[in-house]
């Protein structure tokens, strides 16, 4: 990340390269919405991300998908929440840019469709 550039929050949507990946992981340069909390962002220089994506049929079927409709972004498409991995957002390979904020409703609600994947009773 250039020197000046703003740091990653949560909320934010940035672009970036999710290449190297393997088998059904996302490849290539995407959107992506910041997922994990501004300190650990800090702490660590990784962000948790989920992909947007114009296809995210399987997430869409199973419910792990939010719609940037009506969201009042320039960009468009479903966040996947099936996707969500960790990045160096410091890397030169991530080529990382910041795109802009999306409205809390739409946060809040990513937050809630991805708490039954983290905190899933297994009883």
């Amino acid at each position: 990340m250039p020197p000046g550039v703003k740091h990653p929050k949560r909320g934010d949507i940035w672009h970036l390269n999710f290449s190297p990946a393997a088998g059904q992981e996302m490849k290539y340069e995407h959107f992506a919405i910041v997922i994990s909390p501004d300190a650990y962002n800090r702490m660590t220089n990784l962000i948790y991300v989920a992909p947007i994506s114009t296809t995210a049929n399987l997430a869409r079927n199973v419910g792990f998908q939010v719609s940037l409709s009506g969201a009042g972004t320039k960009t468009t498409g479903v966040i996947d929440l099936m996707q969500i991995r960790a990045v160096d957002f410091k890397s030169a390979e991530r080529k990382v840019s910041y795109v802009e904020k999306l409205p809390s409703f739409i946060v809040d609600e990513v937050l809630e469709r991805i708490a039954p994947i983290f905190i899933a009773d297994e009883t």
